[in-house]
């Protein structure tokens, strides 16, 4: 009997032994999974435990579109090949990623489709979630869309690409449609994806756009240097860069087969290169005030890391004859760090300056991105936008939490970065000047020290003496070394011009500052 006792004492003890060591583990994973994800700048595992439980039971009743791919056996092993190499080389080429034929389905019907791997960087190929162009081959369509990507929401940041695009559309951008939905790929469930719509005429007619040719620069060989910067091999000068890169359009071979839409893009090609190489100012072939909206509004988003030629999405409206903006991905959510418009106008145009610093030296559309930058900034905006928009993101972020019910859209990233608009453009108004007297009067001194130019509107002296300055006086921003650029202006005048006010401003801003000479 004492035996049997001690049987069960020795029995209770171990299961105490072994639980508490259990627990001691679950508990040190919790602090090394809480550790881990406060480094990836998230909240920890406590807050991300009460995301899951909020967020996962919204899930329930949201009815997500359904898609199906399937492919034969040879074409799955062509898009494995395509896979594995992408993870070998670590950036996806163009060389031998080819389309292969497949089936697409989903609640209305069955039709033939090619599709292959999508993007350039290896998150497209990460994991099982691959990423995917789609393009029908017999006239169907997915929820209207004859060329799409379905691809791992994680590659649009979430919800903040369905955002940007919806703030864009609003702005009246054309915009890609853009949403969730589940899909298998031969009958493999691979759960939640993004679609987004590809290039084609029919995002024209869905934007109530004419149709025209839709037009990128040529990344090829920006991606092939890259390759090489990775793999530490020289590239020949020029390689890759935006002032050497070929325009192109999508539905070429359509484009070349009729002479009136062939006609449209020689016209749009012929008007970008001449505003490449400065014969024409940007508002001359751009449409100044869309190119604008698409500038501030980056600002708002924190999409500094879109910002590159080569991502660029442009259309050529025929009844305008201007070229416009697409909305496309804008790697968003983030903190703005610095004004897309800092540093740009620091100086007369040159043909050896990036895309965005071209567009911004014309103060044309430097004046509309400051007047959409402070309509952005103002608490308002966003306000209202979240309002408009509370259905739709509802239903969106209701389909991501089945399976990211941890990807929140984090509003406070897009108010905070409404205060460091209105904070960047204080601090980015700063003017200094002097005088002198002169045998003929007066020399005035005057330069822009911080990012932005300023514009000089008037000067009036201590006696209330408007005193004639021949003209606004721009200002050039100082440059991203801090370099500056000092204006002197010669004024014929007898007037004591100490203690006057000289009053300028951000060109086009809503705010006349003054300053004391």
């Amino acid at each position: 009997m004492n035996k049997l006792v001690q049987r069960k004492s020795n029995m209770r003890r171990n299961w105490l032994i072994a639980g508490l060591v259990v627990l001691a583990l679950v508990v040190a994973g919790g602090i090394a999974a809480d550790r881990f994800l406060k480094g990836k700048k998230h909240p920890g595992v406590f807050h991300m435990v009460g995301q899951v439980a909020r967020n996962y039971p919204k899930s329930w009743n949201a009815e997500p579109p359904h898609a199906s791919l399937v492919v034969s056996e040879k074409n799955y092993a062509r898009i494995v090949a395509v896979v594995d190499s992408a993870r070998a080389r670590g950036v996806i080429l163009s060389e031998g990623n080819d389309y292969v034929k497949g089936k697409f389905a989903d609640a209305d019907g069955t039709f033939k489709v090619k599709l292959r791997i999508k993007g350039k960087m290896t998150d497209h190929v990460s994991g099982h979630k691959w990423s995917f162009r789609v393009i029908s081959r017999d006239g169907g369509d997915f929820l209207g869309m004859r060329r799409f990507s379905l691809q791992h929401p994680g590659t649009r940041g979430y919800l903040t690409d369905w955002l940007s695009h919806r703030m864009m559309r609003a702005e009246g951008l054309v915009a890609v449609r853009f949403g969730y939905c589940t899909l298998d790929l031969n009958g493999e469930d691979l759960g939640v994806y993004n679609y987004e719509e590809h290039f084609g005429q029919e995002l024209l007619d869905h934007n109530k756009r004419p149709r025209g040719p839709i037009l990128r620069f040529d990344p090829e060989e920006f991606w092939q240097k890259r390759l090489a910067w990775m793999r530490d091999e020289a590239v020949e000068p020029g390689m890759g860069d935006y002032q050497t890169a070929r325009i192109d359009a999508y539905d070429t071979k359509e484009i070349m087969a009729d002479s009136v839409r062939k006609a449209e893009f020689d016209t749009a090609v012929a008007r970008i290169d001449r505003f490449r190489s400065g014969e024409l100012p940007a508002s001359a072939v751009f449409n100044a005030d869309l190119i604008a909206r698409h500038l501030a509004h980056n600002d708002l988003v924190g999409g500094f890391r879109s910002l590159d030629w080569s991502d660029v999405k442009l259309y050529y409206n025929p009844e305008s004859g201007l070229v416009e903006p697409i909305s496309y991905e804008s790697f968003s959510g983030f903190p703005t760090e610095e004004l897309v418009g800092a540093h740009r106008l620091y100086g007369p145009f040159k043909a050896s300056d990036e895309l965005h610093t071209q567009w911004l030296k014309d103060t044309v559309v430097f004046k509309l991105y400051i007047h959409h930058l402070e309509r952005f900034a103002r608490k308002e905006y966003l306000d209202s936008t979240f309002v408009a928009l509370a259905p739709a993101l509802d239903s969106a972020s209701a389909i991501l939490y089945a399976e990211f019910p941890w990807k929140e859209l984090d509003r406070s990233v897009y108010y905070r970065n409404q205060e460091i608009i209105r904070t960047l453009l204080e601090e980015g108004a700063q003017l200094e000047a002097s005088w002198s007297a002169t045998e003929q009067g007066v020399q005035l001194k005057l330069s822009a020290t911080s990012s932005l130019p300023l514009v000089l509107e008037s000067l009036t002296a201590k006696d209330g003496t408007v005193l004639d300055l021949g003209g606004p006086v721009l200002l050039y921003a100082a440059n991203s070394k801090g370099g500056t650029r000092t204006v002197k202006r010669d004024l014929p005048i007898v007037q004591d011009v100490n203690g006057a006010i000289l009053q300028y401003r951000i060109p086009g801003s809503s705010v006349l500052r003054k300053k004391q000479l």
